[in-house]
């Protein structure tokens, strides 16, 4: 009897459990369903574009991601290489930033540049020739080649150390704002004028002549002439004293008066116990 009721309770749980197995098969079934339903969705894309991607006009990512900054290819456009020059020209310089021989080079030719700004040391290995009105800021300026000056040009804060140029009725003007501008007049040369903060210190117009005058030579002054002269007295201890036609005082050097040619000078000699004559 126990055996049958044994049996019996088994029969009940496998019959009670069929269900519920039944059930759980069709629920992983709809699951599959509907995840392979979801998964066309987003392939599907968006109207107009098959690709997958949310942009409309096809220019696709291949990450996946939004671009950013706009197109990838070109970068900046402003200047050569995407970086943004400031006042690049497009013609492979910064006016408001030089930093090569080449490139102040290429800007003296551009006559719509007026003002040109030295980054860097400029070495000039070769003349340079500047034949156009332009203001150069920054520097320094190194040799050994020559800077030829052929129209009025303005150096601001610019330590020149190499030759200088000028040509005839040009003018090299130095100023200052940031720095001092300066020049060795002993490298200056030609027909034009140089001025240093207001003062002409070169004008080759008027050598041998007064600055802004007409064209008479100029009077070379006269160097004086001078003798020098010494006493041997007795006893030793004299004293000797010397006076020109003024009565100023001559005093001697190293034991010699030096007295100029062409003038009248007197001497006395006097020791103690001594009568002068």
């Amino acid at each position: 009897m126990k055996k049958l009721l044994a049996v019996l309770l088994v029969l009940c749980l496998f019959v009670g459990m069929m269900p519920m197995m039944a059930f759980a098969t069709d629920d992983v079934a709809d699951t599959q369903q509907e995840n392979f339903e979801n998964t066309d969705v987003l392939n599907e894309g968006s109207p107009g574009d098959p690709s997958g991607n949310s942009d409309p006009s096809g220019n696709s990512d291949p990450s996946g991601g939004d671009q950013i900054g706009g197109d990838q290819s070109g970068g900046d456009q402003s200047r050569p290489g995407g970086q943004g020059q400031g006042n690049d020209t497009g013609k492979g310089y910064d006016a408001d930033n030089i930093q090569s021989v080449k490139q102040l080079e290429e800007a003296l030719k551009d006559n719509d540049v007026p003002e040109i700004h030295i980054g860097a040391s400029m070495d000039f290995t070769d003349d340079l020739t500047i034949s156009r009105e332009v203001t150069i800021k920054g520097g320094p300026f190194n040799g050994p080649g020559t800077i030829k000056i052929e129209a009025d040009v303005e150096f601001v804060d610019v330590v020149v150390n190499t030759d200088v140029e000028v040509a005839s009725g040009k003018t090299l003007t130095l100023s200052n704002e940031k720095a001092t501008s300066t020049i060795d007049p002993n490298k200056i040369s030609g027909e034009g004028k140089v001025v240093a903060n207001g003062e002409v210190i070169h004008d080759g117009t008027n050598t041998g002549t007064e600055p802004g005058g007409d064209d008479d030579e100029q009077e070379v002054p006269v160097e004086p002439v001078y003798f020098n002269v010494s006493f041997t007295v007795k006893p030793y201890w004299a004293e000797v004293v010397v006076t020109d036609s003024t009565g100023e005082k001559v005093y001697p050097v190293n034991g010699q008066y030096w007295l100029e040619a062409d003038k009248t000078y007197t001497y006395t000699v006097s020791a103690y116990g001594f009568t002068s004559k």
